[in-house]
């Protein structure tokens, strides 16, 4: 008997983690980095469940039929306009110098998708 059930699996991804993280100001990086996530999670509005945030990624999961195309593009576009309003935000109330806060503007956002 199968009891393994199909899920959609959509992870919206911070490109530029990394060395934004380990070769620049820790501390900056990782509340920059948390406020950015947030308003990933906050950008779903097609029901899908999170799972785990991982570093610079939040998987999210919808278990059952896969989710329409068109749902998955709107829900990428509107991720990603958030993304980058909340990275200008992040600029504009930032009076720190550092290089973390002064290299928000290079991070980008690419997005899994996958349905098994």
């Amino acid at each position: 008997m199968n009891n393994t059930e199909s899920a959609n699996i959509y992870i919206p991804d911070i490109s530029g983690f990394s060395n934004f993280v380990n070769e620049i100001e820790i501390l900056h990086g990782q509340e920059i980095t948390g406020e950015l996530l947030e308003e990933i999670i906050d950008s779903n509005e097609i029901g899908l469940e999170v799972s785990e945030i991982e570093g610079d990624a939040v998987l999210f999961f919808k278990i059952g039929e896969p989710v329409p195309v068109n749902q998955i593009y709107e829900q990428s576009v509107n991720i990603l306009k958030r993304f980058n309003r909340k990275k200008k935000e992040i600029q504009e109330k930032r009076i720190c110098r550092c290089n973390a806060c002064s290299s928000v503007k290079s991070l980008k956002l690419k997005f899994i998708l996958h349905y098994d």
